[in-house]
């Protein structure tokens, strides 16, 4: 369903794009976008082949982590589209906050590394191996490895539940709770800064909305350490960090059409 919608709006994208004179005043100065909804349909393509390979494959982490990623990437791009379609001109005098872009820029890298760690700790099944807050509890120290988070799993015939060691999952769940801490002030602190020189009520709106998507999924992950990991606060977990994720894009894009408009 979702890759026929997307194609649906590819064909329409094209077809806007070859019938420019049918476009109106309003099409003629937001010109229709075109390469995004082809490399989104190309990308659910893609995103098919992983959903096919992670059966084939007995849920092998790389290729479960990479379908995760790839589900993100679709939800951002659309959320993507759909802004650069629906957004309209932001008033007020807001230059101040151009400079902003690339912070904005620094932030989103350093949140798609916190998902992808969270993926990676998904696909290993490595949640439940480090219990207690706000660190594992025992002897974490003396088994923590950089080294092993990065470890590639040894071939199996099937990777369900992980074939991990407990001590590497251990470390992956660590590094993606200290990258959690990075990320939250990273991003927090852009947002405030964004939100001080702003002069919009829409940038500042959507920077305020940045700050609270942070605090929901900082209380998330805390929770679902705390009742041991259910599936409801995972999924929920994982869902905010969605809606993060696309808050971040909207405060980044206005910003960038500030500074395209100007």
């Amino acid at each position: 369903t979702l890759g026929l919608m997307l194609l649906g709006i590819m064909l329409y994208s094209i077809y806007l794009f070859k019938n420019k004179s049918l476009n109106s005043a309003k099409f003629q100065k937001h010109i229709t976008p075109l390469k995004l909804p082809i490399f989104l349909v190309l990308l659910v393509i893609f995103q098919a082949i992983l959903g096919m390979l992670t059966v084939t494959m007995a849920l092998q982490p790389l290729i479960v982590m990479g379908h995760l990623l790839g589900g993100f990437a679709i939800l951002t791009l659309s959320s993507l589209l759909y802004f650069r379609i629906t957004s309209k001109p932001i008033t007020g005098e807001n230059t101040s906050v151009i400079g902003y872009f690339s912070w904005c820029i620094f932030a989103l890298v350093v949140l798609l590394i916190q998902i992808a760690l969270g993926g990676w700790l998904a696909a290993n099944y490595a949640a439940p191996h480090c219990v207690g807050l706000p660190l594992c509890s025992g002897n974490w120290q003396q088994t923590f490895s950089l080294l092993d988070v990065f470890q590639l799993p040894s071939p199996s015939s099937n990777y369900e539940y992980g074939v991990l060691s407990s001590e590497a999952r251990q470390s992956i769940h660590l590094v993606h709770r200290f990258w959690a801490m990075v990320t939250a002030t990273v991003i927090v602190f852009v947002a405030i800064r964004i939100w001080l020189q702003a002069q919009a009520s829409k940038i500042k709106n959507a920077a305020v909305l940045v700050v609270i998507a942070v605090i929901c999924q900082i209380l998330l992950g805390g929770i679902l350490v705390y009742w041991h990991f259910p599936i409801s606060i995972a999924l929920a977990h994982n869902l905010m960090a969605a809606m993060l994720l696309i808050s971040l894009i909207r405060l980044s894009y206005f910003i960038h059409k500030i500074k395209s408009d100007l």
